[in-house]
């Protein structure tokens, strides 16, 4: 389906694949809600015991980036133990749960890991803020520097790590939210189109870690962009871009697909997959179970009309209890969302095995 061109030419943010507010409950595809209904296993029982992964190696945006120290300035990581940390958050990303909560130190920045990528068994964190899984998209801003999944990898392969190490590891993927926002809200295409092309990408990108020796893989879907504080102060709209979040459900689907076609075909491989819009469905339904008060509104952030987005700045104002709150910034989730979506992954009620069991 064809839709309406929107001009974003000033339109700067790093969207999370996670967490995005929802006013409006989004009528939620059958398929996908099956997964809620019958999970007995774990991500431990998915992906064999903890005490077998040596390491979580990340791929992905601002979702799970750890090194992008220049645009995470504080307040960006003010309850992280040294200050910044170099992630949109206040404290720890997904991807940081995930190393602790399954025995791994936390994985290092590629931009700054240095020898220490050789010295202990963290994995590598090649996750930067503002790109996505094609090479096109990226943020308006020209001094904005980020890598694509494309040369995600290849600095993957230029690394020439030892491939049973690598066989040991978990491979965490987050990745096409900014595809959404900085490459198809700018043009008119097809949403089953996009979702093939970003397919694509996604295919090869696990095939060539496949073949570099990964063998464990969890790779996250995308939330209901339509819903983050920045595009809704954007469009003006008091509730979700319902026609956006039904267009992101094609790919998701779609993700499905070329995951348990992948697991279909490396029968060795042990794939899951992360089901993010199915979450925030069921926290946005009940936000005190998840222990959230406050789901529509950032933690930090004044709104910019140059760059249109809410900034997070040192001078902005913080709220108070970030534990309530489901944002830190207007795209991005705070330390307590992510540590509840690390919880619901591992424990299996989110993520579930794809392919053949």
């Amino acid at each position: 389906m064809l839709r309406p061109r929107v001009s974003l030419s000033s339109f700067f943010v790093a969207v999370v694949l996670f967490s995005f507010v929802q006013f409006v409950v989004v009528p939620y595809a059958p398929n996908l809600m099956n997964i809620f209904q019958s999970r007995d296993e774990t991500v431990a029982d998915l992906l064999g015991e903890y005490s077998t992964v040596e390491g979580v190696f990340v791929f992905g945006d601002s979702t799970v980036s750890a090194g992008d120290f220049a645009a995470t300035a504080y307040p960006y990581g003010l309850d992280w133990k040294n200050g910044s940390g170099g992630r949109f958050s206040n404290r720890y990303t997904i991807a940081d749960y995930f190393a602790t909560k399954v025995g791994t130190h936390i994985s290092h920045p590629f931009t700054s890991a240095g020898d220490a990528i050789l010295e202990d068994d963290a994995g590598i964190n090649f996750g930067t803020g503002g790109c996505g899984l094609l090479d096109k998209t990226r943020p308006p801003r020209r001094d904005w520097q980020c890598s694509s999944a494309s040369k995600q990898k290849r600095q993957m392969i230029n690394l020439d790590l030892n491939k049973t190490r690598i066989e040991k590891a978990v491979f965490l993927v987050s990745i096409a939210g900014n595809d959404f926002i900085f490459s198809y809200l700018n043009k008119r295409q097809d949403a089953k189109e996009f979702a093939q092309e970003l397919g694509v990408e996604m295919k090869s990108l696990l095939e060539t870690l496949y073949t570099l020796g990964a063998r464990k893989f969890v790779v996250n879907n995308v939330g209901p962009v339509g819903c983050i504080p920045n595009l809704r102060h954007s469009f003006r709209m008091m509730t979700c871009n319902i026609w956006l979040n039904e267009d992101v459900k094609i790919y998701n689907n779609h993700l499905k697909a070329v995951l348990r076609d992948f697991a279909n075909t490396f029968v060795e491989c042990k794939v899951v997959l992360a089901d993010s819009y199915g979450l925030l469905s069921l926290i946005l339904d009940d936000p005190a179970k998840y222990g959230f008060k406050n789901v529509s509104h950032a933690c930090c952030g004044e709104w910019s009309k140059d760059n249109n987005m809410f900034e997070c700045k040192n001078s902005t104002e913080i709220c108070g209890d970030r534990k309530a709150h489901l944002f830190f910034d207007g795209a991005h989730t705070t330390d307590h969302a992510n540590k509840v979506f690390a919880d619901n992954c591992l424990s299996g009620k989110v993520c579930s095995r794809v392919g053949r069991h």
